[in-house]
């Protein structure tokens, strides 16, 4: 039986998963949903407030949704399937 440490177990794994931060969510969703993305994002706060658990979340997504964009709805199942 393998172990899995329990910041791994429970991190979130999407933006809507974050709890207790309404404002970082509001902001950085918008900023997915509209592709406005600034040149630097600056994380700060003290341990265990989710600073990396966000900024993976948030280059996820940044990632994908510029990996899709222009493609057409048949092109993006092959993709999503990996």
């Amino acid at each position: 039986m393998s172990t899995v440490a329990l910041h791994q177990k429970y991190r979130p794994q999407t933006i809507a998963e974050l709890v207790g931060q309404p404002y970082i969510k509001t902001t950085l969703t918008n900023a997915v949903k509209y592709l406005q993305i600034a040149p630097a994002y600056l994380f700060t706060g003290s341990r265990g407030t989710g600073k990396t658990s966000t900024a993976r979340i948030f280059a996820k997504s940044v990632n994908q949704k510029v990996f899709l964009k222009g493609r057409t709805t048949s092109d993006t199942g092959d993709i999503t399937k990996k």
